[in-house]
């Protein structure tokens, strides 16, 4: 299984989705419907530019 990388609609918010990719949290944008994973080099902000709590969090206990 591949993350899905959609094109950007402006509407980023991060969430976490209760599935898993490869053994780690996944995260779903609810605007596009891109995928992360904390081992990704990029970190996902929302439209707001904040980074949501749960994907700080989940980047921080990733290692590196």
């Amino acid at each position: 299984m591949a993350l899905a990388h959609n094109d950007c609609q402006s509407k980023c918010d991060w969430r976490p989705t209760g599935e898993r990719y490869r053994d780690q949290p996944l995260f779903r944008c609810t605007g596009c419907k891109s995928e992360w994973a904390p081992t990704e080099k990029w970190t996902p902000k929302n439209v707001d530019g904040q980074i949501a709590l749960e994907v700080a969090a989940a980047r921080a206990a990733c290692p590196a």
